[in-house]
């Protein structure tokens, strides 16, 4: 047992600081740990994601107080590469740990349920595979794998661990294993695939029973699968959230559909293990081993029924793969012997051939470094932020908002306590900035971005007398040829449904209606602010005439409503022409005192939102955006 141990200790701890990039979930994850860490309650209050019901809270509840207990991050506080490196890597230390547990709990598994050679075979295949690396990364499911594993434990064991075959002892054990079911489930909700395989490990070691029915015992197990993760409902129940749990469960359910990616995922990520443990599924199922069957199949159903499948699901499915493979290539090889070489020989040189393959292919992998740049980015943020008050005092002393990707945003506002700084991304439009000074990290492509940024845009301002309910724009478009004219898209700010923001296709497949009518729901404000992309050397991307239409309160009727166009430099998005003018978001803001730290550029990271806006290779197709102030 010792050798997977120590194989998945060194292949879970060593370069965690380095390797792998740091995920944008492993960054939302870490934000709403320190949410529980500090006190403050067990959901986000601020920014995009506030109130988020978008996943269960136990994985965060559970990171946060593990941390909490080890001091984190008090020791990590100082301005040094040194202490951002360790900020970066204790929290994937106790990821690491985790990996540990999760291999013991396979080894026992493939013990119970087979022998001592396929245990060994599959947790040193678990340690050593290339894929494994996703148990390095902070991710709700390899928070909750260890769950998984032991509720599978304690359904094989139900008869080892009950000599006396006592009804009430066996009670007790299916209730446990129910009850790291349910805390899988209440991290992440896909572990609800689980249920079928536990349930028959359940059903099929209970028939050993001296007294009692398999199947009414079996049910006992519902007890704590539908009673915990129902506190996470209950939950917003009791806070007067429920709809906000409705909205969150809504969001996850329309997600991209990626069923064409799933088994393409694994035969990019992982060669080795998709084919020894795909081979490995059907010999199961043709040899009829359940335990695997009911592991990989139901998830695969669920995912597939879903659509939407990312690399960092397929943690849940690394140990049946590893079962899988390990049976297969040892039964295969007991079968395959040659007469002149012993079956034990035979199996050993074979295993370690494969082990020493996949960790060859994995020390390659974990020995990148992909994250220098990036905490050299961080670095030189801190420093700003000490100097920019006039004084090298090591302390960041100044109002400075922060906007950095996702996955390092927790380190400005968590660890060095600016609390400015932006959660994520997303948060640009509906959060106002309110420093002086603004610090911006991104994955820029293009260098000179934002000396452009300004000549890129048209921007103006409709100006009311007073506050008004706004029900509808129209917007008349300069008519022309769509070839020679690519047509428009517009955004209104707080609605991010992007298939409902079309004025003119793409494509130009269709008559567009002209002018374009343009629900504004109902939004209170008192200016419009519109900005576009220029498309052609026209002014506001033809544009040429709008009206808008309101009214005072509920009881009117939407009735045309006198508007003031303010219009400023053709080419500048700067506001300050305006007395007392407070957009959302204000361009201005970003554009003056900002200073870019780093414009590093990583080919392993996709632009996000934030760099696509900037990046001149996105400008197509023409962007209008419209944002209003409360």
């Amino acid at each position: 047992m010792l050798i997977p141990l120590f194989l998945t200790g060194f292949t879970h701890l060593w370069n965690l600081h380095e390797f792998p990039l740091y995920h944008a979930d492993e960054g939302t994850y870490l934000r709403r740990m320190f949410v529980v860490l500090n006190g403050t309650g067990i959901l986000e209050k601020t920014g995009y994601y506030a109130n988020a019901y978008n996943n269960p809270f136990f994985g965060q509840i559970l990171l946060g107080s593990l941390l909490k207990l080890t001091g984190f991050p008090n020791f990590v506080t100082e301005q040094t590469t040194s202490s951002i490196e360790l900020a970066m890597a204790f929290p994937r230390m106790i990821m690491g740990l985790f990996a540990i547990i999760d291999t013991f709990l396979l080894f026992k598994i493939c013990q119970r349920a087979y022998n001592i050679r396929i245990a060994l075979f599959a947790s040193i295949l678990f340690a050593v595979t290339p894929l494994t690396f996703l148990m390095r990364m902070i991710t709700l499911d390899t928070i909750a794998l260890p769950f998984l594993l032991t509720s599978i434990l304690i359904s094989l064991s139900l008869v080892t661990w009950n000599k006396a075959s006592s009804i009430n002892k066996h009670y007790f054990l299916i209730l446990l294993s129910g009850a790291f079911l349910g805390l899988a489930m209440l991290t992440k909700i896909p572990f609800v695939t689980m249920v079928p395989l536990v349930g028959y490990l359940i059903y099929k070691n209970s028939n050993h029973l001296k007294t009692g029915c398999a199947l009414k015992v079996t049910a006992v197990l519902l007890i704590p699968i539908f009673l915990i993760p129902s506190i996470w409902p209950l939950y917003a129940v009791s806070v007067g959230e429920f709809d906000l749990f409705k909205k969150g469960i809504l969001n996850q359910l329309d997600k991209e559909e990626r069923r064409s990616q799933i088994l393409e995922i694994f035969y990019n990520n992982d060669l080795l293990l998709f084919f020894l443990g795909f081979a490995g599924l059907v010999y199961s199922f043709l040899r009829k081993n359940w335990i695997v069957v009911l592991w990989i199949v139901p998830f695969l159903i669920f995912v597939f029924i879903h659509g939407w499948f990312h690399l960092l699901h397929a943690a849940i499915l690394l140990p049946p793969l590893c079962i899988a493979a390990s049976k297969f290539v040892i039964e295969i090889a007991q079968k395959l012997k040659s007469n002149k070489i012993k079956e034990s020989t035979f199996i050993i040189i074979i295993c370690t051939t494969i082990s020493a393959i996949g960790f060859f292919n994995t020390f390659i992998l974990i020995n990148q470094n992909l994250e220098s740049t990036a905490i050299n980015a961080i670095y030189q943020g801190l420093d700003y932020s000490d100097r920019a008050d006039g004084l090298d005092d090591d302390k960041i002393n100044e109002k400075i908002t922060v906007i950095a990707p996702t996955e390092y945003s927790w380190i400005f506002k968590y660890i060095y306590k600016m609390n400015y700084a932006f959660d994520t991304q997303m948060d640009i439009g509906p959060r106002k900035i309110e420093t002086n000074k603004t610090l911006i990290l991104q994955n820029i492509k293009d260098p000179d971005v934002f000396d452009e940024i300004q000549n890129k845009f048209s921007s103006f301002v409709l100006a009311m007398s007073t506050l008004r309910k706004i029900c509808y724009l129209d917007i008349e478009w300069y008519k022309t040829d769509f070839k020679n004219h690519p047509p428009l898209v517009i955004k209104p700010f707080e609605y991010y449904d992007l298939q409902n923001i079309n004025v003119f296709p793409v494509n130009g497949s269709r008559v567009a209606k002209n002018p374009e009518r343009i629900d504004m729901k109902n939004t209170t404000a008192r200016y419009v602010n519109i900005t576009s992309l220029r498309s052609t050397e026209n002014k506001n991307g033809a544009i040429t005439d709008l009206v808008m239409y309101g009214k005072k309160d509920e009881s009117d009727d939407c009735k045309k409503i006198p508007i003031k166009t303010i219009k400023f430099n053709d080419q500048s998005l700067l506001f300050n022409t305006l007395d007392n003018y407070d957009i959302i978001a204000s361009y201005q803001k970003l554009l003056q005192d900002m200073k870019v730290v780093v414009k590093y550029d990583d080919p392993h990271l996709e632009l996000n939102d934030f760099t696509k806006l900037l990046s001149t290779k996105q400008y197509g197709p023409r962007i209008l955006e419209l944002k209003a102030n409360y």
